[in-house]
């Protein structure tokens, strides 16, 4: 294994389909790897609408935007779950 110093990119791709059991610690330590120079990215299964509500599916994206490497726009993606079951294009 190569030194975290050794030049070569760190990243990490964080997938998730829902919101930290702690939400704290695990903005703590996406924080202490930003500081380390690992660049995150995270990939949210978005909630469909028939599933939980509009504040749960904000409260995943704005989860996914704090863990994320800045600018989070370049960082952070969502995917809808009907899309990934039926591979229909469009739902």
């Amino acid at each position: 294994m190569r030194p975290l110093n050794s030049g070569v990119p760190k990243v990490l791709i964080l997938i998730t389909d829902g919101t930290a059991t702690d939400p704290d610690e695990t903005q703590l330590q996406a924080k202490k790897l930003r500081e380390m120079g690992v660049r995150i990215f995270a990939v949210g299964i978005e909630l469909p609408a028939s599933e939980g509500s509009a504040l749960q599916r904000y409260e995943q994206k704005m989860e996914l935007h704090n863990l994320a490497s800045k600018p989070s726009a370049g960082h952070v993606f969502l995917l809808k779950v009907c899309v990934l079951m039926t591979w229909r294009p469009h739902c």
